[in-house]
């Protein structure tokens, strides 16, 4: 499982542009996660709201790696571990939401597809924050 996240983690900052001078190929490359900050009910949102504007004012893309939290600074960077199959991803953090009570994030087609829920629709998370 921590291969896979820091298999993750660095692919995620290559794309992202944050990788700087750490190669991906670096046994050295580390990501530092603040405490956790959150478990709770995650859900994903996809086709009904494709290419509408975010709330950063980019279009949604389902196939990216994204997420909507009500609270946490827009842009920021999280690591979410899904708790019922122990799976985990980092994230950015591009809309508010998720809109229904007892929910503390909606991520998007793709992310839920790699975390194992897109066909269950919700699961179990947990929220932590990647330390710049």
């Amino acid at each position: 499982m921590k291969r896979t996240c820091k298999a993750i983690a660095i692919a995620f900052t290559m794309v992202a542009g944050t990788i700087g001078a750490h190669s991906a190929l670096s046994p050295y490359f580390r990501v530092e996660l603040s405490p956790v900050l959150a478990r709770g009910i995650a859900s994903w949102y996809g086709r009904e709201f494709q290419g509408k504007e975010m709330a950063m004012g980019t279009p949604y893309d389902m196939y990216k790696l994204t997420c909507a939290n009500r609270t946490l600074p827009l842009g920021s960077q999280i690591k979410v571990t899904n708790l019922e199959n122990g799976r985990c991803l980092f994230l950015r953090v591009t809309d508010r939401g998720p809109f229904y009570p007892h929910r503390i994030l909606d991520v998007s087609y793709a992310a839920a597809k790699a975390l194992g829920f897109a066909g269950a629709g919700l699961a179990r998370v947990q929220i932590q924050m990647v330390r710049r």
